[in-house]
């Protein structure tokens, strides 16, 4: 997934937009000196616990020594809060293996829906994300869905449908994710629905995605299909010279992905290419107009 889209260790991973953490890399507190934003102490358990997360989440766990760090956090938040949503996201965040991944998603979102009744989900449904508490929900349910993604896919659709009904502005840009979900599911109705819903979208993952469509519905005008072709390309050219494997992507991967970059259409394709080689009009297309350009 691109990165500009969402980026979950500081939504730098899986997984929004750069999360609202506080500045800190390192907890040395005892719960006496735990503060809020109005600078009162937090006697809260879950309070505290959460304040702990935001903490973890700006460390860098790609060093020995973050990770360690990283992991010492997670557990002293879930001494003060066993149901701490975000300490179970780190943990899936974290999981080097699918199966850890999905236990710890489904244990980070079962643990906000035992504290949050229904009611609150109805009185919230359509502002998650922008209410401040929601956001380890969401993330939860980010991580529960990609861990989902290798083996139940209709499931995994159906936790991207509702985190968009929670959040119908995406903040962290789910529907990136599932407009190529739904290609490759060949629901072909629901992508072109979820493409309708975002018509301004400028994401490359729509913008190449809604050119991949018309093929997999084998779309036969041509007039319709160069339009989608041209608006691609002006979105970002260098895409369709990866999916054919003319460039090759590189296993790097910077922080930051400028929109209609090289970098950006490498990770276009690391994440995509198989999917459109399932559907081998499309590639005939692409080599078509490669070898038009020359």
């Amino acid at each position: 997934m691109i990165q500009y889209h969402i980026s979950i260790n500081k939504y730098k991973n899986a997984e929004g937009k750069t999360m609202p953490a506080k500045k800190k890399t390192k907890s040395t507190k005892t719960a006496a000196t735990y503060k809020n934003e109005l600078g009162l102490p937090l006697t809260d358990p879950a309070e505290i616990a959460q304040d702990i997360c935001w903490t973890a989440w700006d460390i860098d766990s790609s060093t020995v020594r973050g990770k360690k760090e990283r992991e010492r956090l997670v557990k002293e938040a879930l001494q003060y809060d066993e149901n701490c949503t975000d300490a179970y996201c780190i943990l899936a965040s974290e999981s080097s293996n699918a199966e850890d991944k999905l236990r710890y998603a489904l244990k980070a979102k079962k643990s906000f829906e035992s504290t949050h009744d229904a009611s609150y989900f109805k009185e919230n449904e359509g502002i998650f994300y922008g209410v401040l508490e929601t956001r380890p929900y969401m993330r939860a349910l980010w991580y529960y869905a990609d861990a989902l993604l290798d083996i139940d896919k209709n499931n995994a659709a159906e936790t991207m449908q509702y985190m968009l009904r929670l959040c119908p502005n995406d903040n962290l840009g789910i529907r990136y994710r599932l407009i190529n979900l739904f290609i490759a599911m060949k629901d072909f109705v629901a992508a072109r629905k979820l493409l309708k819903a975002h018509p301004d979208d400028a994401g490359v993952e729509m913008i190449y995605g809604a050119l991949l469509l018309l093929f997999a519905e084998n779309n036969s005008d041509k007039k319709t299909i160069a339009r989608a072709y041209k608006k691609a390309k002006e979105r970002n050219p260098f895409v369709p010279a990866y999916l054919l494997g003319k460039k090759i992507v590189s296993g790097e991967e910077n922080e930051y992905i400028a929109m209609g970059s090289e970098d950006e259409a490498a990770l276009y394709a690391r994440d995509n290419k198989i999917l459109w080689e399932q559907f081998p009009a499309a590639i005939d297309f692409l080599k078509e107009a490669d070898r038009e350009s020359l």
